[in-house]
């Protein structure tokens, strides 16, 4: 869970989704000195309520969703890189260590549905709104309104 962050928040429901009407509560997990700053200002201005301490395996609960995308992150960026896509650079999150811990044919389904999604992107080129020059306002694609001169215009007629 936002292991990049300073602090991560994320919502706290036992086995991943909420019950009835309660309270509620978010579990916050603070990673660097500036988060643990951050949250000591927090809680003294009486913005936050702090509670007992949470283990890994209860955000696991919480979150469970998060626990299975982040398993899958190793599979999903092989099958883009699969696709020709280049790698995604993203040091000290444990992809590879999380990645083994997948099952063998969960990792082989997601590889291979990260390359076919990453192929259809790559076959059907640029959008409009990714032509556009730097700097420059993405094209006006709302009825009746007609492209500057030098774009094309593209549609059935």
């Amino acid at each position: 869970m936002g292991e990049a962050a300073d602090i991560a928040a994320a919502d706290a429901w036992p086995g991943g989704a909420p019950v009835g009407e309660d309270d509620g509560f978010n579990a916050v997990v603070v990673r660097t000195r500036v988060g643990e700053r951050l949250m000591a200002e927090a809680t003294a201005a009486g913005h936050l309520i702090v509670g007992g301490p949470l283990t890994a395996g209860q955000l696991n609960d919480f979150q469970p969703h998060q626990v299975r995308k982040k398993l899958a992150l190793a599979a999903r960026y092989n099958g883009m890189a699969d696709a020709g896509v280049p790698p995604i650079r993203a040091e000290g999150l444990r992809i590879d260590e999380l990645g083994r811990r997948l099952d063998p044919a969960i990792a082989d389904a997601q590889r291979a549905g990260a390359r076919r999604r990453m192929e259809g992107i790559l076959a059907s080129g640029p959008s409009r709104a990714d032509s556009s020059p730097p700097g420059s306002s993405p094209p006006d694609n709302r009825p009746g309104s007609s492209p500057p001169d030098n774009q094309e215009t593209r549609g059935s007629g």
